[in-house]
């Protein structure tokens, strides 16, 4: 295998002890997070290491889940499902897997049921609930537990490293420290989505990431203290296995860091939809378009309905 390049210089004692120590915090802060965790609940289970992270220090409290549980686009191969797979078999936990129809038909009708009560067009949105639709229905518990919200400030996706090929380093860690900031104060994220979705449903959605004593803790450190190992050469999320360490040697297993629409599938069959013109009546391009026609329509539709109940 090729040895991945340095991208920083090598820690010093001084500086390792730190990001050390503010991982130790960050772990004892979740695990307060985790403990307020029903003992009955299911996992959503992507094999990722957010996820991975949530079911680590579930097992370390002694809270194994009832299930987990994941899905599959029924004509996609999912690393998802693969990694997912193989940790529930090395630990004994039972996995749930949904098969999701994705014929462009189907897709559309989902995406209206969907878009009417999250009332958002926004691709992300749209996307990431996707999957709960027939994650919920499956599901034998009441608490859905899952790790959404780490990526909101413990990023390093393709638009960090973008900023981080094109700033000087001091003016890049000033940029990735007001990009987290930003991301968690913003209003509208896919998250909200998700939750209120699932609430519809009554099912209470837990996402142990979700604090800001977190968000405060993770803005010690920059992208580098949080994605380079002590040599500086890059690797995704450190601190995050340097918490569990344990767990992830020993399953050894995680799928590698991709954007969950794009890796499951979900992104790619949503785009069906645009070639119909039954579905993309405007002809756009963006799927953002096609979305924003079902909410203009589902809008109008209430619009007609008020007014006729008015006149009766």
């Amino acid at each position: 295998m090729k040895k991945r390049k340095a991208i920083r210089g090598h820690f010093s004692i001084r500086e390792q002890a730190y990001r050390l120590w503010v991982a130790g915090e960050f772990k004892t802060q979740f695990e307060k997070n985790i403990a307020q965790i029903p003992d009955v609940y299911s996992l959503s289970l992507s094999g990722g290491i957010d996820s991975l992270q949530v079911l680590y220090a579930l097992l370390d409290a002694g809270k194994p889940p009832t299930e987990c549980i994941t899905f599959k686009m029924q004509s996609i191969e999912s690393p998802d499902l693969d990694a997912s797979i193989e940790v529930c078999k090395k630990l004994g936990l039972k996995l749930n897997t949904v098969i999701i129809p994705d014929d462009a038909q189907t897709i559309y009708d989902d995406s209206v049921e969907i878009i009417k009560i999250i009332e958002n067009p926004l691709k992300t949105h749209v996307q990431c609930t996707y999957p709960h639709k027939y994650m919920i229905p499956a599901m034998c518990t009441k608490h859905l537990v899952a790790g959404t919200w780490s990526g909101y400030f413990l990023t390093a996706e393709k638009k960090v490293n973008i900023q981080r090929g094109k700033l000087a380093p001091d003016k890049f860690k000033k940029w990735y420290y007001d990009f987290r900031k930003a991301e968690w104060e913003k209003p509208g994220h896919s998250f909200e989505s998700i939750k209120k979705y699932v609430h519809s449903f009554g099912i209470t959605y837990w996402e142990p990431y979700l604090d800001d004593e977190l968000m405060n803790l993770s803005l010690k450190l920059d992208f580098y203290d949080w994605n380079c190992d002590v040599d500086g050469t890059f690797k995704h999320k450190y601190l995050q296995y340097m918490m569990y360490k344990d767990w992830f040697d020993k399953i050894g297993i995680w799928r590698r860091q991709a954007s969950m629409q794009v890796v499951t599938g979900i992104r790619e069959l949503h785009e069906q939809l645009l070639a119909d013109p039954k579905m993309n009546v405007r002809n756009k391009k963006d799927l953002r378009a096609v979305y924003g026609d079902i909410l203009n329509d589902i809008n109008a539709k209430k619009r007609l309905t008020n007014q006729s109940n008015l006149l009766y």
